[in-house]
C-alpha cells in the first residue's frame, strides 16, 4: 500500500489508497476464479478415480498460482529495482530504516523519542 501511494498529493491519497484497495479485492476474485476453474479443468481431464482425480485438480491449483507468484516477484524486483518506492514528499521518511526520521534530529534532541531505562529529569517529589 505505502508503494503504491508514496508519490500521491496528500489531496489525492484517499482516492488512491480506495482506488489500490479495490485493485485488490478485483484481483483476488479473478485470482480465485481462475485457479478454480484450473482445478476443475485438471481433475476433469484426469483419468482415474473420483478421489484421485479431485486430489491432481488440487495439486495442479496449488502449483499454478505457485509458479504465477514466482513470475510476479521476479517482475517485480526487475521493474521495480531497490530505492524505487521511496517518498518524496516533504516530512515523509527518505529512509525506512533510519532512526531519526525528522530532519535535524538526533536521539538525545529528539523530542519523541523515549529512551528506555532514562531517568526522569526535573524535580523529583
Amino acid at each position: 500500500m505505502t508503494s503504491a501511494t508514496a508519490n500521491v498529493p496528500a489531496q489525492d491519497s484517499g482516492i488512491a489508497s480506495a482506488s489500490v484497495n479495490s485493485a485488490q479485492q478485483v484481483g483476488g476474485s479473478i485470482g480465485s476464479a481462475a485457479f478454480n476453474t484450473v482445478a476443475a479443468s485438471a481433475a476433469a481431464a484426469f483419468h482415474g478415480g473420483t478421489r484421485a482425480a479431485a486430489v491432481h485438480g488440487f495439486t495442479t491449483a496449488i502449483w499454478v498460482p505457485l509458479a504465477a507468484l514466482v513470475l510476479a516477484a521476479a517482475a517485480t524486483a526487475v521493474l521495480a529495482g531497490p530505492g524505487s518506492s521511496r517518498p518524496t514528499r516533504p516530512g515523509t521518511r527518505t529512509n525506512w530504516g533510519s532512526r531519526h526520521p525528522r530532519p535535524g534530529t538526533t536521539p538525545d534532541r529528539d523530542p519523541h523519542r523515549v529512551r528506555v531505562g532514562a531517568r526522569p529529569q526535573g524535580p523529583t517529589a
